[in-house]
């Protein structure tokens, strides 16, 4: 298996394990947290662990660990406090404002627009026609899964579902900047400074917001513990580290097109969960979906980046 298909791989089986990320909040909010409660506990555990992880030299060997140098702890942090704290608070607003679990995955899935944009000027990636074709294939099939072929309704959704894409647009220019730090340094070590970063604004969210999004913990029973202990360890820890470790050695626009896989998983998800009904809009978005996901696979990488690529996954 080339390393190519091996990373493409990976990156399909991390948004498998991202997908009940929005069914996680709703059942800890759904069991007296409040979002803002839920996002603090989440990230400052997240900040907690991985920095501890950090300072095991076993750890920081198997993870390429390299630290920052001083200005890019400092651009770190700010990206945590200005740009991924607020995106993860409106996330979690949002699923408690309207926003739907599914039809919450269904908007993240427009973060590779969002971040293909970004890449093609900020970070000066060559917009190929694979990409691009990519990129609208997974923006139909999210729009069927989400719409079917009608014109949107939000109806009462409306306000969670703004909330939601701001969140998006968000983390799609902190993964943006993040990158250009990431490809000098280190992954994981611009991770852990950027969660840091979180904890600052996440504290103040309720002093910001005049007690509107108040931290409140409820009963915080078995349910709650466990939906919060999944956000921190699968997709806090482990998804985000191999994901940043994966942004120091491959395109970002094409990694993001495996974001789209999250729909279909998170309808068959609901499904399973709550009996929600998977009608032929589910299935034929889907369809279009996994067709993206072909079109970027099969993208021929040029022998230098081929080599390169070899080279950092045998380190």
């Amino acid at each position: 298996m080339s390393p190519r298909a091996r990373q493409f791989l990976i990156l399909a089986g991390l948004n498998v394990l991202w997908t009940p990320v929005n069914l996680a909040v709703t059942t800890a909010t759904g069991h007296g947290m409040t979002p803002a409660a839920v996002a603090l506990a989440r990230w400052a555990s997240v900040a907690i662990v991985l920095n501890l992880l950090l300072r095991i030299p076993a750890f920081a060997q198997a993870t390429r660990y390299r630290p920052l140098d001083r200005a890019d702890r400092l651009r770190a942090l700010a990206i945590g406090a200005l740009l991924f704290a607020p995106a993860h608070t409106l996330y979690y607003l949002g699923l408690t404002r309207g926003a739907s679990t599914v039809g919450g995955t269904v908007l993240n899935a427009t973060a590779p627009i969002w971040i293909a944009a970004l890449s093609f000027f900020v970070l000066r990636e060559r917009a190929t026609p694979r990409r691009l074709v990519a990129i609208a294939l997974g923006f139909a099939g999210a729009w069927v899964v989400l719409f079917g072929t009608h014109l949107p309704s939000f109806g009462g959704e409306a306000q969670g579902n703004v909330l939601y894409v701001a969140g998006v647009v968000c983390e799609s220019l902190a993964s943006v900047i993040g990158a250009t730090i990431v490809r000098r340094s280190s992954g994981i070590g611009y991770l852990g400074w950027e969660v840091l970063g979180m904890i600052p604004t996440l504290l103040l969210v309720p002093i910001l917001t005049r007690g509107a999004m108040p931290v409140g913990f409820g009963a915080f029973d078995v349910s709650a513990l466990l939906a919060v202990s999944y956000l921190v360890f699968l997709p806090g820890l482990v998804c985000f580290g191999v994901w940043n470790a994966t942004v120091e050695r491959a395109p970002l626009s094409a990694m993001v097109v495996t974001i789209m896989l999250q729909p279909p998983l998170a309808a068959f998800l609901a499904w399973w969960s709550r009996g929600e009904a998977i009608g032929p809009a589910a299935i034929v978005g889907s369809g279009l979906i996994l067709a993206a996901l072909g079109v970027v696979a099969g993208e021929k990488v040029p022998q230098e980046a081929e080599r390169s690529a070899k080279t950092d996954l045998s380190r």
